[in-house]
């Protein structure tokens, strides 16, 4: 996961503002599905 982190910090470095709230707001959806998704299976 840290790996993951690193490399999406790099990436957002050489984009600018726009992009940069955009990807950070995408990252967080796919954190949450990810997590709902675990919890899901989690108490099945």
């Amino acid at each position: 996961m840290r790996i993951n982190l690193i490399i999406f910090t790099i990436i957002i470095e050489r984009m600018d503002n726009g992009a940069i709230e955009k990807s950070k707001q995408r990252s967080r959806y796919i954190e949450r599905k990810i997590n709902d998704s675990k919890n899901k299976y989690l108490y099945l």
